[in-house]
């Protein structure tokens, strides 16, 4: 199985041409009119419905941003194409967390520990229970009803999260910088963001400032609440499955493969879906194969959910509001006390150690 989906990959890498970078920059040139038109459109814009449809426009170019353009650049998926704008150890985003400091904790703690208890940092999420291996403790009752309310400000619950990682002194000496350099570059990059969206576009507004705010605040809560819902589907479903740390010990490359495949979940929809979401639409491809242009997942899930179909690995896909009705009822069920979990969920988050080995 490791040799085929090998294969998959070297197939894949040794396509690659001027076609994928062509295709990547038609997504940033979408993202800059969006964003453009987005903020004229708040600035200038009279009449109600014109106000909206600026609100909904910025929200869609900072999504792009975030996930089709930033997050797929800083995995180092076109930095084969020597492009300066489109190289991950030069691009830096539209959103709080320095690009560096995610680089680390996304594309290393998460993608090389994915779905380990104790090693993957978006298995710990404070008060939230988001696994079996967790000990439950009775506030995890309200874990649900806490991360529904983080929702709409996920971008700072996600620079919290690696600010307290930096204290648990899991980056620092990794990044050749100290947890108070860190936490500086944190907050400096938010009060840039915080300058730009919140004081510079209304001020420039004049008497209109007040709504300035309001519609640009809008639009970064509708890309938070997206980006939550895109995770909750990619990380959460009841079939998505959570390991324990002895899977490590003697790991081979197919074994890895294996734990990458149950670890993730996909989610079936439109082209617009699968670009929207940055491709995590795609988030098992993303998962085995980190560095592929998201834009060529699609074509290779195919060969990838052969493979797993006649290796007899489990291959989790279902459409957008399955999946999401899917992460919730685990995340309840988790929230619960054990003994009456059962009635809530239809399975519990599962960890495998060496049945597949």
């Amino acid at each position: 199985m490791a040799a085929e989906l090998d294969n998959v990959y070297s197939r894949t890498i040794g396509t690659l041409d001027e076609n994928d970078v062509r295709y990547l920059r038609s997504i940033v040139r979408a993202q800059r009119a969006l964003e453009a038109a987005g903020r004229c459109t708040i600035q200038f814009g009279r009449s109600r419905p014109a106000r909206v449809a600026g609100v909904l426009a910025l929200a869609a170019a900072k999504i792009l941003d975030n996930l089709e353009i930033g997050h797929n650049v800083l995995h180092g998926q076109y930095d084969w194409a020597k492009d300066p704008h489109l190289h991950s150890d030069s691009y830096e985003w539209d959103t709080i967390l320095p690009a560096r400091l995610w680089r680390y904790q996304h594309n290393f703690v998460h993608h090389v520990y994915a779905n380990i208890y104790g090693l993957d940092e978006n298995l710990r999420a404070g008060p939230i229970r988001l696994s079996v291996q967790q000990p439950w403790q009775p506030h995890h009752i309200a874990g649900p009803l806490l991360l529904l309310a983080t929702a709409p400000i996920a971008e700072l619950a996600i620079a919290l999260h690696a600010a307290d990682e930096i204290g648990r002194g899991s980056t620092s000496s990794d990044l050749k910088s100290t947890p108070k350099r860190l936490r500086q570059d944190i907050l400096l990059k938010a009060a840039r963001q915080a300058a730009k969206d919140l004081v510079l576009f209304p001020l420039l507004s004049g008497r209109r400032a007040g709504d300035t705010l309001i519609a640009n605040s809008s639009a970064l809560v509708l890309r938070n609440l997206w980006i939550f819902a895109i995770s909750l589907c990619n990380h959460y479903p009841e079939d998505v499955t959570v390991f324990n740390q002895d899977v490590l010990e003697n790991e081979t490359r197919g074994q890895r493969y294996v734990r990458q495949i149950r670890g993730a979940a996909n989610i079936e929809g439109s082209r617009m879906l699968h670009i929207l979401a940055g491709h995590f639409t795609h988030h098992i491809e993303h998962h085995l194969f980190p560095d592929v242009p998201s834009s060529r997942y699609r074509e290779i899930s195919y060969q990838v959910r052969n493979i797993c179909e006649r290796y007899g690995i489990p291959y989790t896909t279902a459409s957008f509001p399955a999946q999401i009705a899917s992460a919730f009822r685990n995340l309840c069920a988790l929230a619960l006390p054990p003994n009456g979990r059962k009635s809530f969920a239809r399975r519990s988050r599962r960890h495998e150690s060496g049945d597949w080995r």
